[in-house]
């Protein structure tokens, strides 16, 4: 059997031993993981291209020095070079080194598909534009034509290939191999698992008697531990022993593992039951004799030759393993060995290590006829290494470097776990683009039937695609086609999102999906047999704890030896099975597979993640190119001087290999200069095609192209919008003749619908309606572009009947910088671009200033308009948003999200619908508006002005009409004076709230008709609550009185209005990180009663960075009863809460309060759900004169610096 595999075959690192995964997975408090991709250490970095080579070898150490770099040993090697560890001795940096031939030594009588020169020339030329953390980076080129090698300086992703299964013992590979054939076969347990079970559970406790018995020896002073006494199983007492004479047990078998073998044929992999699920039916696979078919990368392999720059290795190939003999017939016989005991002779013969050696997933053979081999037991000779979180996380980083690929053009063709490296972080790099395919950028919402034919003629991408390179365990269908009768779908970049999904089931299940027995039949099998996706998999081992005997559980792993299982959820099982799905029209697209539920799992700010992650951030909209002459020049040429030259210093005898390997092409001159004419052409009659649409651009009305519909509002000042047909992104926004929408990414909801049905029509011929229906995994809602005739206005609002997949509902116009930079009210504080971020990645350091998207929020009840204007403030774009516009959103009055951020590409303006920043309620569905976008060249405009009565007219699903609404209309009492008197409504389905006149009188906005709670603040601190109901048409009278504050106290710092007013730094933190040098010192601070100010007092306390907060009194004389000590906080952040120590007296510390997954005081927060903690404080306790009271902050968890857990202050009084 060959020794290569689906999973290590060559990739460019042999895996490193290393520790668990588990511990060194890095990530923010936002969830966003952590190594912000703004910070990547090669963003800005440019490839060094080297053309001289000195090779040299240090003759104390015996090391070869490739000009500065000194080789320290190999790591890997795959077909056509070799890759050495090395350090820069400049640097002192590690790096690795790709050595590749430059051109072949050997050709075969076929048909060449694929050169070493091609296939270097496309690595290069791909690495030297490639800029993404989760992607292996290129520092230099060293490429000397005097040599027939080129070295290429690449990134040392320091653990190398992701360790994501390992070796585990044969009983419970052996269930693992009859659960998996026993379940494709529809038949039930038959108590094989319990059985199993109780037998493992009678070694686990000889085992720990073992130890205890050797423990108990070891610590004796009369015996000590030896080989003739290491074993006694005398003394163990009751303990039963196993004997050591074989038997089942001792074999590792239940001897119903035994039964039902001899006779299975490769037929037992296909599920027999008609009426199964299509969706999880297993394949039914031919048993293969040749694992190294499916699992070794298909390229040519060339021989080397003993080079003059050798670099002190074995140049030669490796010998290729022998081929066993035919086993059984075609019929249906199998090799039969043993499949539940390891083999270490024949792991020998295959010159690996068994961590490193696999097979295609294998079938059921015969326990009995031990005469042959059996070609599968190497695929069920596995067990995880990954936990889901880990897999997950290893996934998410994939998907992450993948997203950039495609999205710059790059099909990677060979995505595998092999392929997948680790850093010393344990975050992902994808490497290995020998076989990558550089053709048309992937942009969201385009589809490749609607290209123009010149875009067809630069991106005619099938042919190359089709190519059968890469492994072929992990080929999509589509490359698969073995029938010739049959239409084969159009291969495109969804060849990545099967082997994705290839990948994730390895990194689930350890082992491969598919199996054949040769490389036909593995093609047959992957085109034509549904994939079995089991619901039940072993749980994870420990990668670290290679030895059984000494097994060490940790956190989710399971012992080696424990059986264990654990469930494939529902969100997984749909996630594996909609990217193994046969027809690349239907597979799930990558934007989905991004924001599918199983992995944006865990984290907290999504709609931040996909925003910092989306490569047209990274790269301002701009995508790298590879051209043909780019292509042809990634390897220097060798001209006919330099070829010259080389004859001149080489002995005669090597003329002629330089020039057998030399041919380069000349750059196409004759194609270029025909595509400048077609361009020329093509750009003339764009431009008379542009002074048609202007004309005919008129009149209001709907223009429909076959990708997009064109409103003309036939306002004065010219006011144009264009909305794709395909995903309802807004394209175009076109004001006063000027473009203001940012090209390179679009407005929309969330960050794209990703596709959506999208109709158009007009009313009364006043107004242009869009309506966009989008149903999704991610999305269930409709969304309504509506242009009033004669206005400069976008009117929207969004109809969700499910809480959206991501977690959060926003609209976002991403509008162009350079024409709108500015920020209104707040100015530059959301103003991020050019900065180093310094918290995950969303708050930044500019200028010696932090800046944040979320310093531009304001509290709902407060935010009626909000804009980006020009720099001279002659134009504003301003979000405007409707007295009910928020009554589907949730958080109440006080709830504050982003609103514009401008990070250097373009200036974002949003309206926050739902989210999960600092969320303290459910999500609400329903109509979400109506809002508008608004376009002004005379000054910010005013809310009050913006009438939407007309929706009534529009037929928007959810709209209800004044007329159809209630209002209710009251007095509050019990405020204190001075405060802000509040007024909140609210329900499952609606909120509204409105500020009481000083005197207490309200009334409401108009309300749809229900029951509601009704709550009444002072300032934000709640006083009291009652239950109201409002009826269409009808005014509702309800007053409402505050609980009675009336107490004896004795003294106060702060007040109860629901914020920390007054305290250090309240009056920064909305609009700065609590790092900013502008802020005042934290502290520890101590707080004087009678002499100090309430700035003498912080707002915040961090867990171990300004505690304890100290309270210095003195009472005249001391109480002569219990007394309370009240503090409130507004919001905890990580299960924070305060712990008081009165004197010596320390209280008692409180239960955590309800945990908020979302950072609130960095990024500039403070309302959370606003507890109050009462310490009873016991008679005696305080004392007449001097007293103290310290509090400082309790929990379990903890964090870096201003992440620690954390509580901000309302206010705290003594009383009695």
């Amino acid at each position: 059997m060959a020794a290569t595999s689906a999973m290590s075959s060559p990739g460019l690192y042999t895996p490193p031993y290393n520790s668990s995964p588990s511990r060194l997975y890095p990530a923010s408090s936002s969830g966003t993981p952590a190594g912000s991709p703004f910070l990547h250490p090669l963003q800005m970095h440019k490839v060094r291209e080297t053309h001289k080579a000195a090779i040299e070898q240090d003759y104390i150490t015996g090391r070869k020095l490739i000009n500065q770099y000194e080789i320290l040993g190999e790591i890997g090697r795959g077909m056509h070079g070799k890759v050495k560890l090395a350090r820069n001795i400049e640097t002192d940096e590690k790096v690795a080194i790709k050595i590749i031939q430059r051109y072949s030594k050997k050709r075969r009588l076929t048909r060449v598909s694929s050169s070493p020169e091609t296939k270097t020339k496309r690595e290069i030329a791909i690495l030297k534009k490639i800029r993404h953390p989760d992607v292996v980076g290129l520092y230099e080129v060293i490429d000397d034509p005097d040599y027939k090698k080129i070295y290429m300086i690449l990134e040392y992703v320091e653990l190398g290939e992701i360790k994501w299964r390992r070796k585990g013992t044969p009983q419970i590979c052996a269930f693992e191999r009859r659960r998996i054939e026993r379940e494709l076969r529809c038949e039930e347990d038959g108590g094989d698992e319990e059985r199993l079970f109780k037998m493992l559970e009678r070694r686990r406790i000889r085992k720990d008697a073992q130890r205890a018995k050797m423990a108990e020896q070891t610590h004796s002073s009369a015996d000590f531990w030896s080989l003739e006494h290491g074993d006694d199983e005398d003394d163990f007492g009751d303990v039963t022993p196993l004997s050591r004479v074989p038997t089942h047990e001792s074999l590792f078998i239940p001897r119903s593992f035994q039964s039902h073998t001899s006779h299975m044929s490769h037929t037992s992999l296909v599920r027999s039951n008609p009426n199964s699920n299509p969706a999880s039916r297993a394949a039914s696979c031919t048993p293969s004799r040749t694992s190294s078919t499916a699992h070794r990368t298909l390229v040519p392999t060339y021989l080397d030759i003993g080079p003059i720059d050798s670099d002190n290795e074995d140049d030669e190939p490796c010998p290729l393993p022998s081929t066993p003999s035919t086993l059984s017939s075609a019929t249906g016989g199998f090799g039969s060995a043993n499949p539940l005991a390891l083999r270490d002779d024949a792991l020998a013969t295959r010159g690996r290590s068994p961590s490193m050696a696999d097979s295609i997933i294998s079938h059921m053979s015969s326990v009995d006829d031990i005469t042959h081999p059996d070609s599968f037991e190497e695929d069920f000779s596995y067990v995880p290494c990954f936990t889901m979180d880990q897999a997950r996380s290893t996934f998410r980083d994939t998907v992450l470097g993948l997203e950039y690929l495609h999205y710059e053009g790059i099909v990677h063709r060979d995505i595998k776990p092999a392929n997948l490296l680790w850093t010393k972080e344990h975050r992902v790099k994808i490497s290995d683009f020998g076989v990558s395919f550089f053709g048309r950028p992937t942009r969201d919402g385009e589809h490749g039937e609607n290209a123009s034919e010149s875009e067809e003629t630069e991106f005619d991408d099938d042919i190359e695609l089709s190519k059968t390179v890469g492994t072929p365990a992990f080929f999509a269908p589509e490359l698969c086609y073995t029938d010739l009768d049959t239409p084969q779908p159009r291969i495109n970049d969804q060849i990545d999102i099967w082997s994705l999904g290839v990948t994730l089931y390895c990194l689930i299940f350890a082992r491969i999906p598919f199996l054949a027995e040769d490389e036909y039949q593995l093609f047959r099998a992957i085109a034509q047999q549904d994939v079995y996706i089991p619901r039940r998999r072993l749980k994870a081992v420990d990668p670290g704890t290679p030895d059984p005997d000494h097994q060490v559980k940790e956190g989710d792993y399971r012992e080696d030896g424990e059986l264990v299982m654990e469930d494939i959820d529902d969100e997984l099982f749909d996630l594996l099975r909609r990217m193994l799905v046969k027809d690349p029209a239907e597979r799930i697209k990558l934007r989905e597979v991004k924001r599918h539920p199983w992995v944006l799992r865990g984290i907290d700010d999504i709609i931040g993640w996909l925003d910092d992650t989306d490569p047209s951030r990274r790269t301002a909209g701009k995508r790298i190119q590879v051209d043909d002459r780019e292509l042809e020049r990634a390897v220097v040429p060798i001209s006919f001087v330099e070829r010259a030259r080389s004859a001149v210093k080489k002995v005669v005898g090597k003329i002629q290999g330089r020039h057998n390997g030399s041919r380069v092409l000349s750059p196409p001159i004759a194609v270029a200069g025909t595509r400048r004419s077609l361009s020329m052409h093509l750009f003339v009659k764009s431009v008379a095609l542009l002074g048609c649409v202007s004309s005919a651009f008129a009149a209001f009305g709907i223009t429909t192209s076959d990708s997009s519909y064109t409103i003309d509002a036939g306002s004065a000042e010219s006011f144009i919008v264009t909305v794709s047909r395909s995903n309802c992104d807004i394209t175009s926004i076109k004001y006063r003749g000027v473009e203001y929408q940012y090209q390179s990414t679009k407005s929309h909801i969330a960050s794209g619908l990703g596709s959506a049905t999208v109709s158009a029509t007009t009313i009364n011929g006043q107004y242009a309606k869009i309506t966009c229906v989008a149903k999704s995994e991610s999305f269930d809602l409709t969304h309504y572009y509506v242009v009033k005739s004669g206005d400069s206005i976008v009117y929207m609002a969004t109809d969700t009947k499910v809480q959206p997949a991501i977690g959060e509902l926003r609209y976002i116009a991403r509008l162009d910088s350079s024409r709108l930079p500015l920020e209104h009210p707040l100015g530059s504080v959301s103003t991020t671009g050019g900065g180093t971020a310094i918290e995950g990645s969303d708050v930044f350091l500019v200028n010696g200033q932090t800046r944040s998207k979320f310093f531009s929020s304001e509290r709902f009840i407060d935010d009626k308009v909000h804009c980006v204007t020009a720099s001279d403030a002659s134009i504003h774009a301003c979000m405007v948003l409707s007295t009910p516009g928020k009554e589907a959103s949730s958080g109440g009055p006080f709830f504050r999200d982003i609103n514009t951020n401008n990070g250097g590409a373009y200036t974002a303006l949003y309206n926050y619908m739902n989210s999960g920043h600092t969320q303290t309620e459910a999500y609400r569905t329903g109509l979400h508006g109506p809002y508008a976008l608004q376009f002004s060249r005379s000054g910010i405009p005013k809310s009050v002005d913006a009438n939407f009565a007309f929706f009534s007219e529009l037929g928007i699903s959810g709209y209800v009409a004044d007329s159809g609404r209630g209002v209710v209309k009251g007095t509050a009492t019990g405020v204190a004076s001075g405060f802000q008197i509040v007024l909140h409504w609210y329900n499952a389905a609606a909120q509204y709230w409105v500020y009481a006149s000083s005197s207490g009188a309200f009334t409401s906005p108009a309300m749809r008709p229900g029951s509601y709670t009704m709550k009444l603040y002072q300032g934000e601190f709640a006083l009291g609550s009652q239950s109201v109901t409002v009826t269409a048409g009808g005014t509702t009278t309800s007053n409402i009185a505050g609980a009675s504050q009336s107490r004896n106290t004795l003294w106060k710092i702060g007040e109860w209005d629901g914020q920390p007013t007054g305290f250090r730094n309240a009056d920064k933190q909305l609009r700065m990180h609590p790092s900013d040098s502008r802020m005042s010192s934290w502290g520890p601070l101590t707080y004087t009663v009678g002499t100090s100010a309430a700035s003498d007092f912080p707002m915040a306390l961090f867990k171990s960075v300004n505690t304890p907060a100290t309270i210095k009194f003195n009472l005249g004389s001391a109480p002569s009863g219990t007394t309370t000590l009240r503090i409130g906080t507004t919001l905890s952040f990580a299960g924070a809460r305060p712990v008081a120590k009165v004197n010596s007296w320390s209280g008692a510390t409180p239960a955590a309060p309800t945990k908020i997954d979302s950072r609130g005081v960095t990024r500039g927060a403070y309302r959370g759900f606003g507890e109050v903690y009462d310490v009873t404080i016991p008679a005696g306790t305080l004392k007449s004169g001097s007293n103290t009271i310290t509090i400082d902050v309790a929990s379990g968890s903890s964090g870096s610096i201003f992440l620690q857990p954390n509580v901000i202050f309302d206010a705290v009084e003594l009383f009695n």
